[in-house]
């Protein structure tokens, strides 16, 4: 499934190809990156390690192909500038826009992907552990706090739960 985004013809918003390892490649360096620019500095060595090998094409390859997650990526002309992955069916693990591409429907795009698949598989809620610099996105995105934010293995975060629609989402 592709999805267009009105503001942004060039964007391409699909499931990661994991005949192209480049690609899959290409998304967890993103990931990495941002991660490292806005969610590492609130996390321990231990937490920053503890993703970063979370984050691995050996890592992940393997979960993608058994359908353990799912990861969809933004295109604009080719090149990955977004990725949102789901694993345990409706749990959003990894969620960046790279930062040169922030405000500009990326993440929305990437979110009405992953909800319409949600849908599609009955499922009425999708759940997250946000970071501190992604809550406010989250709550634009129509997430609620679900209990207070947490630290496990160095990694802080806020439990979240929203709808699987985007009839909830804030303006």
């Amino acid at each position: 499934m592709s999805l267009s985004v009105p503001t942004n013809t060039s964007l391409q918003v699909r499931q990661v190809d994991l005949e192209n390892p480049g690609e899959l490649s290409e998304a967890l360096q993103l990931v990495n990156r941002v991660f490292d620019s806005f969610d590492a500095p609130d996390y321990s060595p231990e937490g920053i390690a503890l993703f970063h090998s979370f984050c691995s094409p050996d890592a992940l390859r393997p979960k993608l192909l058994a359908q353990e997650m799912r990861l969809w990526v933004a295109l604009e002309n080719e090149a990955v500038v977004g990725v949102l992955a789901l694993r345990n069916t409706n749990h959003i693990c990894m969620f960046f826009v790279d930062k040169a591409h922030h405000q500009q429907g990326i993440g929305r795009a990437l979110y009405q992907a992953a909800c319409e698949h949600l849908r599609e598989q009955g499922w009425e809620f999708v759940t997250v552990f946000s970071s501190a610099y992604a809550l406010p996105v989250y709550e634009k995105l129509g997430f609620v706090c679900v209990a207070p934010e947490q630290n496990h293995k160095g990694m802080t975060f806020t439990p979240m739960c929203a709808y699987a629609s985007t009839q909830h989402e804030r303006t």
